[in-house]
């Protein structure tokens, strides 16, 4: 990830971790086999960030 880069690692794996969470949990676009929005998946993550 980007955030690896900027030398923000944890946080790197913070994101990701949540991003497959809310994959796994059936958030996905339609392009993996989902039917959800972009911007319903982004607000699934964001909503994640927020309440660490």
């Amino acid at each position: 990830m980007m955030l690896d880069h900027f030398g923000e690692e944890e946080l790197g794996k913070t994101l990701l971790d949540i991003i497959e969470n809310v994959t796994e949990s059936g958030i996905k676009t339609p392009d993996i086999g989902g039917n959800a929005t972009t911007t319903e998946v982004a607000s699934e993550i964001c909503r994640q960030l927020k309440s660490l």
